[in-house]
């Protein structure tokens, strides 16, 4: 990888006991083109991953599956944009991110997934908006201990647990949500608020 560069998927990709996308540098655009990148949920495998603390880098029109996480940024990420993505099917979690700032994910879903649609672990100053986040086993959104995270018109449903969990952290706020189920979001010092339930 070399920074400042854009990179384009042409063609649709099928790794098969591996991980696909590895992320070594930061200050990168990752053009999907509405290809697709499919595993068949190998262990330790990721549809586009990091082993890097890194910042600036932008995912968009892409769709992801069947691999443990779909992304994951285990180690820390800054100025993440996550764009039109399609994210399905993965053992555990859609997207993981364990410590990121200023993290925006927008008009995408993440649904039947194995643990969460979209993990976040001591994020902060982030937005979420626009996407559809469902049928995810047991969990929609977590938000472990992370702070100022906003979600603004989202759907998030039928995740038998929680459509949306914070724990430790806070000061959470968004409007225009639908959603069933919370753990301590919209209490405390959390005002994530809704403006119907799912159907």
């Amino acid at each position: 990888n070399q920074s400042g560069k854009t990179y384009q998927l042409t063609q649709n990709l099928n790794p098969l006991g591996t991980s696909c996308l590895n992320v070594s540098v930061g200050n990168v655009v990752i053009k999907g083109n509405n290809k697709k990148i499919k595993g068949n949920n190998a262990p330790f495998t990721f549809g586009l991953f990091s082993d890097l603390s890194l910042s600036n880098i932008t995912i968009e029109n892409l769709s992801v599956s069947n691999f443990i996480n779909g992304f994951n940024f285990p180690v820390g990420v800054s100025q993440l944009v996550i764009r039109n993505v399609n994210i399905s099917n993965n053992s555990l979690n859609g997207v993981y991110i364990n410590t990121g700032v200023n993290v925006y994910i927008g008009k995408s879903t993440s649904s039947f997934n194995g643990q969460y649609g979209l993990f976040l672990r001591a994020v902060s100053n982030s937005l979420i908006q626009d996407s559809a986040v469902t049928s995810n086993t047991p969990r929609g959104i977590g938000l472990i201990s992370s702070v100022n995270v906003t979600l603004n018109t989202n759907t998030m449903c039928y995740n038998p647990t929680s459509d949306v969990q914070c724990v430790g952290g806070g000061n959470h706020t968004g409007t225009g949500n639908i959603f069933n189920t919370n753990t301590s979001c919209s209490s405390g010092t959390n005002n994530i608020q809704k403006i119907g339930s799912c159907p």
